[in-house]
C-alpha cells in the first residue's frame, strides 16, 4: 500500500491490488462497508485538496451499489488518526465480486459504473 495522503485528520492509502470491498453492515434497508473510500481527481479540484472527499459505500435492492459523501466537520478537540482507502475517478475497484468505474457526478459526488 502506497501513501496517497497525509493529512492531521486522517491518513489515506491505495487500495490493495485485487481488495475486494465488503458490504458488511446491515442497516435492515441496505447493507453497507465500514470502509470510508476517498477521491481524487474531480474536475477543477485545487492541488493539495485531493483525497478531501470521504464517501461511504452501500448498496440495496432497488438502486444497486451506490456511493454517499460523508460530511466534514471541524472539532475542538484533538481526535485519534482516521485510516482510509484512496481511489480517482476513472480508477477499477471491486465491490463483493463486481468490478466497478468510479465515475464523477454532479455536485462532486461519485457514481459506480458496472465493468461488462
Amino acid at each position: 500500500m502506497n501513501i496517497l495522503a497525509d493529512y492531521p485528520a486522517f491518513m489515506v492509502t491505495s487500495l490493495p491490488e485485487g481488495h475486494d470491498i465488503p458490504l458488511t453492515e446491515d442497516k435492515g434497508y441496505c447493507r453497507t462497508s465500514p470502509i470510508v473510500l476517498r477521491i481524487a481527481g474531480f474536475k477543477n479540484e485545487k492541488s493539495g485538496h485531493e483525497y478531501l472527499s470521504g464517501f461511504a459505500i452501500g448498496a440495496d435492492d432497488k438502486s444497486g451499489v451506490w456511493a454517499y459523501g460523508r460530511g466534514s466537520m471541524l472539532t475542538a478537540e484533538r481526535r485519534a488518526k482516521e485510516y482510509h482507502f484512496g481511489a480517482s475517478i476513472g480508477d477499477t475497484i471491486r465491490i463483493e465480486g463486481v468490478d466497478y468505474i468510479i465515475r464523477e457526478a454532479a455536485n462532486k459526488n461519485i457514481k459506480f459504473e458496472e465493468v461488462a
